[in-house]
């Protein structure tokens, strides 16, 4: 191949495949690419090889691999749409956000959900949802935090949503949060509960005398009815990034450690997309390390088979699959390769099965020269680990002796 470029196409359950041939060659969108460069980020390698079945793309990795299985369409608009947000509970229901209109001029903010886990999307009964910094608590209530403070203090005053179930409508109160330096406070856009009991809610600013962001966490010791400063993830005033840490996401770890994720780069300058790890439930952070080349609004979650995937992108959307559940072991997957926000969100619909929410915009002003249908899609992806050992000997007994072992 003239670029050494495999592109393969999703598109419902006929899956075609195109090859590009180089330059003049093909110029879909929506494709997963294959490189067979080495990584050149820590910790950083692309698949560059697949198999193929009859329902399923499959891309071998280090440790396993990755079954991409279908895409949905779920939303189309003749304006741009942007930035999915969404939350998945216990009883299968989900939250779903989205912008419709151009960004930063006349954007609104689309309210869906899901009642059965993703097969039907209709406008929320109840008067708000929060996808966005929600997490829901051991007894089914679900708490949401919020705040988008411009302002330069040391005291913010942040909102806390409480609704008893997904489908009820919310209270609301509004809680002090005392900062120890001059900024604003963005709240953005993980809360999870640490090992210790506590919630964890992330966040960034910029200070009053400082052009660069900071990552840091809020903390909640009692069930997130009061909120102080955690502990800075991201900040180095003379960082070559243009705006320093923004946008941290959070996972918590099979140790209890916590792995954060966070963008550097700005709407001009690319950066790359940075990891950072806390042992003491989120009050000391590892310094930031490089994962990825690039990336916006990182997310990442865990899977019920202890695997690591992340999402982010710009250009493009990506996966970052790491089966060790470590973060130390990241493998890059291009999912997309065209304009759009890069703002993604995963879910496990079930155990193991991935739900990517991205978009195709013309988001950025970009140069569209090919037409972009302003929609937002869901790609499902079913990551698999390999056998362990033990697993892989009881397999093969079974098949010698022909029985079902464990049906």
């Amino acid at each position: 191949l003239a670029h050494q470029t495999a592109q393969l196409f999703l598109d419902g359950s006929t899956t075609p495949l195109f090859v590009d041939v180089g330059a003049g060659g093909l110029l879909e969108r929506n494709f997963i690419r294959f490189g067979d460069g080495s990584a050149t980020v820590s910790g950083r390698a692309q698949v560059s090889r697949l198999r193929w079945t009859n329902n399923a793309m499959i891309i071998p990795l280090e440790g396993g691999e990755a079954h991409f299985l279908h895409r949905e369409l779920l939303a189309e608009n003749d304006e741009h749409i942007n930035f999915p947000f969404a939350q998945r509970f216990n009883d299968g229901t989900i939250w779903l956000t989205h912008s419709i209109g151009t960004h930063v001029v006349n954007e609104r903010t689309v309210r869906r959900w899901s009642l059965d886990n993703g097969q039907h999307w209709t406008e929320p009964a109840i008067a708000s949802i929060s996808p966005i910094n929600s997490y829901q608590l051991d007894d089914g209530e679900i708490i949401a935090l919020t705040a988008w403070d411009q302002n330069y203090t040391t005291t913010h005053n942040v909102f806390v949503h409480r609704w008893p179930n997904p489908t009820t409508n919310k209270t609301q109160r509004t809680a002090s949060v005392e900062l120890p330096w001059s900024s604003q406070l963005f709240l953005h856009r993980t809360m999870i509960e640490a090992g210790d009991g506590s919630l964890i809610q992330t966040a960034y600013a910029r200070m009053e005398d400082q052009h660069r962001f900071r990552a840091f966490t809020l903390r909640s010791t009692d069930g997130g009815n009061s909120w102080v400063y955690g502990g800075t993830i991201g900040f180095d005033p003379e960082s070559p990034f243009d705006t320093g840490f923004s946008e941290p996401a959070i996972v918590r770890l099979a140790d209890d450690t916590l792995l954060a994720l966070m963008r550097t780069g700005s709407p001009v300058n690319v950066g790359p997309l940075m990891q950072s790890k806390s042992t003491d439930h989120g009050l000391t952070w590892s310094d930031p390390v490089p994962i990825a080349e690039f990336g916006v609004d990182p997310h990442v979650i865990r899977l019920s088979n202890g695997a690591l995937v992340a999402s982010s992108g710009r250009p493009g959307v990506y996966l970052l699959v790491d089966f060790s559940g470590t973060g130390d072991h990241w493998q890059e997957i291009p999912v997309y390769d065209g304009v759009g926000s890069s703002y993604t969100s995963l879910l496990e619909v079930e155990p193991n099965l991935v739900m990517l929410l991205y978009d195709e915009s013309g988001f950025g002003g970009a140069d569209l020269s090919i037409d972009v249908p302003n929609r937002l899609y869901a790609i499902y992806v079913r990551i698999v680990p390999e056998p362990t050992a033990a697993a892989a000997m009881l397999v093969a007994l079974c098949v010698r002796r022909r029985s079902r072992c464990g049906a």
